[in-house]
């Protein structure tokens, strides 16, 4: 298995024009104080800081130089960083390297903006947000991310969960990827159950936009928050950012030569909860969604943080506009593992939310049926009009975790997580970060799966652990594995001899409020 692995990492860059530059859109702040209610996080905000941090795991074969560069909101860049240098060396193959904006010195306080990375290899980032704070009975850490590649942005990006609500909101990033063209961005607000919009933005178009949009200049973002939100409180729905026609200089750029990208967080007003997601352009919806964590008052197996898990998902049609069928399909087992297996079909209309909490057709489920307390599985959605789905779950200790469901796209025989981790910065007595990760063959089948783990600790080639036949859905925790050293970070990839899906999940017991992150794997095919 390590032949082939090895094989498949020459022959993948092999087939990378040189010298490739692979771009990566990041939405980043850095010491950026907490905007939105006053009563956000339950606490002063002013003694709230955020951060982001990007972890670029190297997918070639040969040591690669990455270069950062960071951008302010209107645009103009602030800041570069690049391996190798005094403060990294080159990335190596397979490894990753972690920059972080809090202890980046050239960047100014506070800071928001954008982060564009180049390297001379293949590579998959993942980008993280988080706020540290204490209080009078410990710290607290709020943290949330996702992977991001190249084809993560495009001329229309999706966002399945919208909300504006009491009990939380929803920030909204964009950015014009290009750094030379401008754009003309629309945000267009759907509220669940509707196919007529609520909002849209802006209501006058801004010069240089003449079928409409906010004009955004290469790199530039923009930000829509609890106050600068377009809806009425009350809100919780679907939004589309799409791009227009722009003039620039006489010049018109088309909707083709426009790239926009869009993150989400979800930012609880009542708890120290906080999740974050990345759009998904239109080339990424599709019409087979499976997602692999659906839980009701679910424990997590071998979690430190004592907690019951419960998840919703939101389906984001592609053209909100014209009524869709869909099909469900439920399996999983309950507590005492009693297997248990549903399956619906449906007429819905524009963005539809599935909450495992409730019952019927409120869950997704045939009438009067509802999941059974403590379970734990997966769901296949079909139907034959494409969409996005976001998964939010939340605990009874009030953290969140977000997920974007997996298409047959992104289903591989070798899938990459940027970062993994086992007992990682212990303190106080606690064992610090560790990850697990949840495997699951695509169409739910049996396949035999490998892991290969790399850091500088390990041996260059990686460390392979045969992690045998899994059927149906299986995760693994890195705390559990022998072969990993304490106290450890690193990246892993998933070889498998049928097409997966993979989903991380990052927590640490170190904390208080909501040290728990999720992110999909990136497919290396």
């Amino acid at each position: 298995m390590r032949i082939k692995f090895l094989i498949f990492l020459e022959s993948f860059s092999a087939g990378l024009s040189r010298p490739q530059k692979i771009l990566v859109l990041l939405l980043f702040v850095g010491g950026a104080l907490l905007t939105g209610s006053s009563g956000l996080l339950s606490e002063d905000v002013s003694k709230v800081k955020e951060n982001s941090w990007l972890r670029v795991q190297n997918v070639g074969d040969t040591p690669a130089l990455v270069k950062v560069a960071h951008y302010g909101y209107d645009g103009e860049q602030v800041a570069a960083e690049i391996c190798p240098s005094a403060a990294c060396r080159s990335v190596p193959a397979g490894s990753g390297w972690t920059f972080f904006t809090e202890t980046n010195d050239d960047l100014p306080t506070p800071f928001y903006g954008s982060t564009k990375i180049t390297g001379d290899q293949p590579f998959v980032a993942v980008a993280g947000r988080d706020f540290m704070f204490s209080k009078d009975d410990g710290w607290y850490l709020l943290i949330g991310g996702d992977t991001y590649w190249l084809g993560a942005s495009g001329s229309k990006v999706m966002l399945p969960f919208v909300e504006h609500v009491p009990e939380k909101y929803s920030r909204i990033h964009v950015n014009n990827v290009s750094t030379d063209t401008p754009a003309c961005v629309k945000i267009t607000y759907y509220r669940e159950g509707e196919m007529q919009p609520s909002v849209s933005e802006p209501v006058t178009a801004e010069d240089g936009c003449p079928e409409g949009g906010y004009y955004l200049d290469p790199n530039e973002s923009m930000l829509r928050d609890a106050i600068s939100l377009p809806v009425d409180l009350g809100f919780s729905g679907m939004g589309i950012v799409s791009s227009h026609v722009a003039v620039r200089d006489g010049f018109t750029v088309s909707v083709r030569e426009q790239a926009i990208a869009a993150a989400v967080d979800t930012v609880s007003v009542e708890k120290e909860a906080f999740a974050s997601y990345r759009g998904l352009s239109a080339n990424e919806a599709g019409r087979d969604i499976v997602l692999p964590v659906i839980e009701r008052e679910a424990s997590e197996v071998d979690s430190d943080i004592e907690s019951k898990w419960t998840s919703k998902f939101r389906i984001a049609p592609l053209n909100p506009t014209i009524p869709y069928t869909v099909s469900f399909r439920y399996n999983g087992s309950a507590e005492g593992g009693a297997e248990f297996e549903a399956e619906q079909e449906f007429l819905a209309e524009g963005a539809l939310t599935c909450d495992q909490g409730s019952i019927g057709t409120e869950a997704c489920l045939p009438d009067l049926l509802e999941l059974p307390i403590g379970f734990s599985g997966t769901v296949r959605i079909s139907s034959a009009e494409s969409m996005a789905v976001i998964v939010q779950r939340s605990s009874s200790n009030g953290a969140y975790g977000d997920y974007r469901g997996f298409t047959s796209r992104e289903a591989s025989t070798q899938v990459v997580l940027p970062v993994v981790n086992k007992t990682l910065a212990p303190w106080g007595g606690n064992d610090g970060w560790s990850s697990s990760v949840h495997v699951q063959p695509f169409d739910g089948g049996e396949a035999t799966v490998s892991f290969f783990y790399f850091s500088p600790e390990l041996d260059a080639n990686g460390l392979y652990r045969p992690m045998g036949r899994i059927s149906g859905h299986q995760v693994f925790h890195q705390a559990d594995d022998r072969f990993l050293p304490d106290d450890w970070v690193g990246s892993l990839v998933v070889v498998s001899t049928r097409p997966i899906v993979a989903l991380a999940s990052l927590e640490s017991d170190a904390f208080k409020g909501d040290p728990v992150m999720m992110y999909n794997g990136v497919s290396l095919e």
